[in-house]
């Protein structure tokens, strides 16, 4: 399970990460403000979470956020 600890927020911040939250095992039950977008999320959990969460981080720290 990729370990969002501090993160989150950053996460939620774009629609990747707000993708991808749903998705993770053990964060199923993160707060989302948007029935719809979470309901279509979790329909479509990734093969690899851990792959896709290292491309979001790369695009959060392409867009200058310090994230891990």
């Amino acid at each position: 399970m990729p370990d969002l600890r501090g993160n989150l927020g950053r996460f939620l911040a774009t629609p990747e990460g707000r993708r991808f939250v749903p998705q993770v095992p053990g964060i199923a039950n993160a707060r989302m403000s948007v029935a719809d977008e979470v309901r279509g999320a979790r329909g479509a959990v990734p093969a690899d979470a851990t792959g896709e969460r290292r491309r979001i981080v790369a695009a959060l720290r392409e867009r200058g956020l310090d994230v891990r």
